[in-house]
């Protein structure tokens, strides 16, 4: 292959590789970042405390049936099984499970759910949610709880409940005295009720989630911030559409790297060389014989002494030396015709 022959090949490889890398960027450019997705309900553990011997609280397993109808993992517990409640929850927490932790209680139950409470509080894991029925010596809210509800009538029994040192979250007291059809033993069996927690479970689910996802999206990454020059990650770090733009564009250095290499044409010869406006569609001139014309003086200096050439690479070096034309000329808008 003739020598511009070969510079219009290497020359249509930088083409190739040059749309190459830019189709790869367009497409990474204008890809869908992947949202992550929100936790599905079974990742809201929800754990209920029944009251003395777990006779009068039977309104707890009710409820826990309708959680986990909902898609909620929800389990029920006697009074001194605070402790386990406490415990599974700090374990999953270290392993790097945050589900979403609603605890309620019954009566002696509901007193409990304070020591779930402050247990987590000690190692600083939040508490999305507390509903408690009648607690009858309620503590005050610690500061790790997010949203409290308590149902209480002053019979006897329930009493109010304040907030803690540091509390910062939400604090709901609904008194239901004046509802006579409720007892202490009946409050938290009641239909409406539960309708009221399992709503109140969906919207604070649901607010806190977002505020979770919006404090992710806003978390910068450093290797973005602080880029390195001439610096490249390594390929295990790199997504699969920046490898394939970086091999396109070390297949482009490299084919520019080997057009750097051919010689440049003595303007002596420029007479019997192929042109630009050959490469666009004229036909190169011939000779009598049929064949290119072609001096001596024009042949390439990497041409050996053993092929009939006389003239040493010094002789090109010394001659009236022009420039290679540039990529514009050679590579005109329209598909040239080329005469090979």
């Amino acid at each position: 292959m003739s020598q511009w022959g070969k510079f219009f090949a290497i020359s249509l490889v930088c083409v190739t590789a040059c749309f190459g890398a830019a189709g790869h960027i367009v497409s990474s450019a204008h890809a869908k970042p992947v949202k992550s997705a929100a936790p599905s309900p079974s990742e809201v553990q929800v754990d209920l405390l029944r009251g003395l011997a777990d006779i009068f609280s039977r309104g707890m397993d009710t409820l826990a049936g309708k959680l986990n109808h909902m898609g909620y993992s929800a389990q029920v517990y006697s009074t001194h099984g605070w402790q386990s409640v406490a415990q599974r929850i700090a374990q999953k927490y270290s392993r790097g499970h945050k589900d979403i932790v609603v605890v309620i209680g019954h009566s002696l139950g509901a007193n409990a759910a304070f020591d779930v409470a402050n247990a987590l509080d000690r190692q600083n894991i939040p508490v999305e949610l507390i509903v408690t029925f009648d607690a009858t010596s309620p503590q005050p809210v610690p500061k790790n709880v997010l949203h409290f509800v308590n149902f209480y009538q002053e019979n006897g029994f329930g009493k109010r409940v304040s907030p803690g040192p540091g509390f910062q979250g939400e604090l709901s007291n609904i008194d239901l005295t004046s509802d006579m059809g409720l007892s202490h033993t009946t409050i938290e069996k009641s239909p409406r009720l539960h309708a009221i927690v399992m709503q109140k479970i969906a919207d604070v689910v649901k607010k806190d989630l977002a505020k979770r996802m919006a404090a992710g999206k806003t978390k910068s990454n450093p290797r973005k911030n602080k880029p390195v020059a001439d610096e490249e990650p390594p390929a295990g770090d790199r997504s699969t559409t920046a490898v394939m733009a970086a091999t396109s564009t070390r297949k482009l250095e490299r084919a520019l790297a080997e057009l750097s290499c051919l010689p440049l044409i003595p303007a002596q010869s420029r007479r019997n060389e192929p042109t630009s406006s050959m490469l666009a569609g004229s036909p190169p001139s011939r000779g009598r014989a049929g064949e290119t014309n072609q001096s001596a003086a024009g042949r390439s200096f990497f041409t050996s002494a053993s092929d009939g050439s006389t003239l040493a690479p010094s002789t090109y070096l010394k001659s009236a030396m022009v420039p290679r034309p540039s990529l514009s000329a050679i590579l005109p808008t329209k598909a040239p015709s080329v005469a090979w």
